[in-house]
């Protein structure tokens, strides 16, 4: 089965918190990143907060295990106990700034699933489900990852457990879609009045509604210093070539060019519906 993930990528440091909270309003989910070393830290509370008072589900991902091991020298044991006091501490955040009827099942739980753990570094990383799949013994699996170190053999664990796939199969599993997400989103962002068309086609992620969408971020190509308007959709469908009333400045424009981001590139499409993000270049305004 095919999936669509688009992935707004944010730095963590305390200089890009408007960038961090802008991505998270036009987000439905979140990978949490906490370091394994330092454990949960201020901007992780900062940001956790902002995304679950966004109405974005979080799901948990302990890096830097890989230091614990050859650095530390923790013994599996050890690293399970540091790895439970995160998981704790960040479950502690959520029961406090989750929504009414998330505060118990938006917690996660590595058993469940929504939390995985590795290096990005060394390019290895597993859930639960990974170690049951590939592993007689899911526990066996663990205590081969530090035979693996003791052994200098990164290969075997980048080869045999990717990280790629432990984080992807995560999101696909544990993450809503807009479809589900956005009817509580909206409750959470939406000021104006609920007895209106517009408000019923927010919730419902409809792609025939009246267009409404946001900017999220504005982006400068490094090399041909092009500007994109990144944003999101939340009703309706942007099309190519059609003109958009800018609600901040209370005029029109025509951007003549549409897509969706890839990394710094452009791939260019002819219609963005309700529930996706967008880019757009060059507007063109009327005189």
């Amino acid at each position: 089965k095919e999936y669509l993930i688009q992935l707004n990528d944010t730095p963590g440091h305390i200089s890009f918190t408007g960038e961090v909270s802008r991505a998270i309003r036009a987000s439905d989910g979140i990978i949490l990143l906490v370091d394994a070393v330092e454990g949960v830290m201020t901007q992780t509370i900062t940001n956790l907060k902002r995304a679950l008072q966004e109405g974005c589900k979080p799901v948990l991902y302990i890096n830097k295990v890989d230091r614990l091991i050859s650095e530390l020298r923790l013994s599996p044991q050890e690293v399970i106990r540091r790895i439970d006091s995160i998981i704790e501490e960040v479950n502690k955040l959520i029961e406090m700034y989750a929504p009414e009827p998330f505060k118990k099942s938006w917690k996660v739980n590595f058993i469940q699933g929504t939390v995985a753990i590795g290096s990005a570094k060394d390019g290895w990383g597993f859930t639960i489900d990974i170690l049951k799949r590939k592993f007689a013994d899911p526990k066996e699996g663990y205590m081969e990852i530090f035979r693996r170190y003791e052994k200098g053999d990164i290969q075997w664990l980048r080869e045999n457990l990717p990280l790629d796939e432990a984080i992807l199969e995560m999101v696909i599993k544990h993450l809503p879609s807009p479809k589900e997400a956005q009817k509580y989103k909206i409750e959470a962002i939406w000021k104006g009045r609920k007895d209106i068309d517009v408000y019923e086609a927010l919730i419902n992620v409809d792609p025939n509604g009246p267009l409404v969408g946001m900017i999220t971020k504005i982006f400068v190509h490094p090399k041909t210093f092009q500007t994109a308007l990144i944003g999101r959709i939340w009703s309706g469908t942007l099309k190519s070539g059609k003109e958009l009333y800018l609600l901040s400045k209370g005029t029109t424009a025509r951007p003549h060019r549409l897509g969706v981001m890839e990394i710094t590139d452009i791939l260019d499409v002819n219609a963005v519906p309700a529930g996706n993000l967008f880019a757009i270049f060059g507007f063109m305004c009327p005189a």
